[in-house]
């Protein structure tokens, strides 16, 4: 039973990185050039500022590009949701049930599927933005590092989970829809909607000096335990609707 489901791991974590692997490319591509060009643009309006507007933007300068990872994670996690849709129309998941699997390992292994999807995407874009910074001279402060390992990766990963939870319970006990109404549709605006938020109170709130730079960070690590809170709450409904899910299409 045990070698079955690792196998089944295997086969929906491969079809997911054939899937989603151009998205990672495209993504990983956007991430650089939007570090980039505000590193750069924000470093130039910097050198004209006071002493003070200065130091708050040269920290917000090394902030966007982990600020705008998650959102971008969120798609990308969201996307084996095709696989999970195509499979559950030609009745492969009501098959793998008749037989040795449950609801549990089906879902555990698109969780899993998503979350390395995610992973090779989130990690380089990370060292992306460190050498990206390290090349345009811009000091690596700890607030990037905070920032890195207090919103960007945890969120990433928490939100691929929930979007995934999220949208599986929601694709088994409905009706099939198309679009932007079926789970597929929606899931990246699930998981992107907190971040997008989160962006543009940092872009125009700090770039403003209304809002610290360090506050950027408390924001950050509030919405991941959020996140992290809604988790717990997915999971526990996800376990009580799946008792009655047949994956009928």
């Amino acid at each position: 039973m045990e070698n079955a489901f690792r196998k089944f791991v295997i086969q929906i974590t491969r079809r997911t990185i054939h899937q989603t692997k151009l998205y990672i490319i495209l993504m990983f591509a956007v991430t650089t050039l939007v570090s980039v060009v505000y590193m750069w643009q924000i470093n130039g309006a910097a050198s004209s500022a006071s002493h003070a507007a200065t130091a708050q933007l040269g920290a917000l300068s090394v902030l966007i590009g982990p600020l705008f990872i998650p959102i971008l994670a969120s798609i990308i996690g969201s996307l084996p949701l095709v696989i999970f849709l195509s499979d559950k129309a030609r009745g492969v998941y009501e098959y793998l049930m008749a037989y040795e699997f449950d609801l549990v390992q089906i879902y555990l292994a698109f969780i899993v599927a998503s979350m390395i999807a995610v992973l090779m995407f989130v990690l380089p874009a990370v060292v992306v933005v460190l050498l990206s910074a390290h090349l345009m001279n811009i000091a690596v402060s700890s607030l990037l590092v905070e920032m890195i390992l207090v919103y960007t990766i945890p969120y990433s990963v928490l939100v691929t989970v929930i979007v995934i939870l999220m949208s599986l319970t929601w694709s088994a006990l409905a009706q099939k829809r198309q679009f932007v109404n079926s789970p597929t549709g929606i899931a990246p605006l699930i998981g992107s909607a907190p971040t997008f938020v989160l962006l543009f109170i940092s872009i125009f709130g700090s770039a403003s000096g209304d809002i610290p730079v360090s506050n950027i960070i408390t924001y950050s690590g509030i919405l991941s335990v959020f996140i992290a809170l809604l988790l717990v709450v997915m999971v526990f409904v996800s376990i009580k609707k799946m008792a009655r899910e047949r994956f009928l299409p």
